[in-house]
């Protein structure tokens, strides 16, 4: 699911989340994320997370480039999200 699309100076390095409160049932918890970004040269970095919550970094943006931050996250009753975030890189001068 697409969760938002952002702008972003191509030097920034921004912290970015998604909270996952209202989507897990009251026992469930999350297990593991695994990050990725397109074109790869952008950088995503520090992904971490707590039992309902994943956080990040991105940066090494080009200019003029739209990137898809892709978060694949899995809980431990097995239920598992595919979230994106489309960040462009945007020089404010």
């Amino acid at each position: 699911m697409i969760l938002g699309k952002f702008k972003q100076q191509p030097r920034e390095r921004i912290p970015y989340s998604i909270r996952y409160d209202e989507a897990l049932s009251s026992s469930d918890l999350l297990e593991s994320v695994v990050g990725s970004i397109f074109p790869s040269d952008g950088v995503i970095s520090d992904v971490l997370f707590t039992a309902n919550r994943v956080r990040w970094f991105v940066s090494g943006l080009t200019d003029g480039v739209q990137y898809t931050v892709t978060m694949l996250v899995s809980t431990e009753d097995g239920t598992i999200f595919e979230d994106e975030v489309h960040i462009t890189g945007k020089e404010v001068s």
